[in-house]
């Protein structure tokens, strides 16, 4: 008998459902080892389309953290789900969030800033390409955003609010809680 007799592969799936009935109307199969961990629906600057992009990480029994990930950026035509775009990342994202025509992605022990790219009229591949980032969490587990702040809970260390740069492209920490505090949820209730 084989040891791997009873084990079960899991497989997941990124699904479009009906949002009356909750039908399947279009499955995506994710890779060997790869759980999706975040979604968002947002449209990127200069691109009226609505896209879903969900943030995923490769689950493997050898690691503690994953080691990579990836972003997939999908469009939604005639109630199939089209795979636009994907890029490959450095950790598991964990949260995600539609930022000034731009996503925020929280990858392990960094917020990363994405920008969209429209391809040429010749080859019309679009493609998202990195910005920005910054490192300084454990791994970021909320990740909400107001104009030009960011705020993002870590599993341990709270709280901190981020301030974009977009004439430098940088993200700059502004603030933060330096009690170690585990968040699980976060908002931003005003500019104030």
């Amino acid at each position: 008998m084989s040891d791997n007799m009873f084990l079960d592969e899991e497989v997941h799936y990124v699904r479009l459902l009906n949002n009356h009935t909750f039908e399947c109307l279009n499955t995506y199969q994710l890779d060997a080892n790869e759980i999706g961990n975040a979604i968002c629906c947002m449209s990127f600057e200069g691109d009226d389309t609505e896209y879903i992009v969900v943030g995923t990480g490769y689950v493997l029994p050898e690691e503690s953290e994953p080691s990579r990930g990836r972003l997939l950026v999908f469009e939604v035509k005639d109630n199939r789900l089209l795979l636009v775009t994907e890029k490959d990342i450095k950790g598991a994202c964990y949260c995600m969030n539609s930022f000034n025509g731009k996503l925020l992605s929280g990858c392990n022990a960094n917020i990363q800033l994405w920008k969209w790219q429209p391809g040429t009229e010749q080859d019309g591949n679009k493609t998202l390409e990195y910005e920005c980032h910054h490192h300084g969490s454990i791994i970021t587990l909320t990740l909400q955003s107001r104009g030009d702040f960011i705020i993002y809970g870590d599993l341990m260390r709270s709280i901190s609010v981020l301030l974009y740069k977009p004439d430098l492209g940088s993200l700059e920490e502004i603030a933060c809680d330096f009690n170690p505090n585990y968040i699980t949820a976060s908002e931003v209730l005003g500019d104030d």
